[in-house]
């Protein structure tokens, strides 16, 4: 009898091992199928977010040579005024202010104005290549909202 007991305490661990270890490969299979899945779902997300990114980089690039394009050409649609003697002499020698022609006072600070304008220029530059940018980061955000 006692050998009876015995032999059923034996099945009953020998099954309950085995069932332990078929327990935990079922999950082990499990567990390593969701991460294949989710390593999967990860590497198709980056290609993805990497086809965008080179797309608004295109774009980026595009938009950055129509604007300098767009700069040198109008370089050539600026009207130059050749500088003519503005400044005549004092006819009474007092040695006075210099006047126009039309007795108003000469300009005297062409060079003053002339770096005014370059940095005006150079600051519309600027403020054109920022508002570029922030219209093509933008059009990218309403894309994610609308995906």
């Amino acid at each position: 009898m006692q050998a009876k007991i015995l032999i059923a305490l034996l099945s009953l661990a020998v099954a309950f091992v085995g069932g332990w270890n078929i327990g935990s490969d079922r999950v082990q299979h499990k567990w390593d199928k969701e991460r294949l899945e989710t390593a999967e779902a990860a590497r198709v997300a980056a290609g993805k977010n990497a086809k965008i990114i080179n797309d608004l980089e295109a774009e980026k690039n595009e938009s950055n040579k129509t604007i300098d394009r767009l700069r040198d050409d109008i370089a050539g649609f600026r009207v130059r005024v050749p500088k003519t003697p503005c400044v005549r002499s004092d006819p009474s020698g007092r040695g006075g202010d210099a006047t126009s022609t039309d007795g108003k006072p000469a300009d005297q600070s062409q060079e003053a104005f002339d770096r005014f304008r370059h940095s005006l220029e150079s600051d519309a530059a600027n403020a054109d290549k920022v508002i570029e940018n922030c219209r093509v980061v933008v059009d990218w955000a309403k894309g994610l909202v609308t995906k």
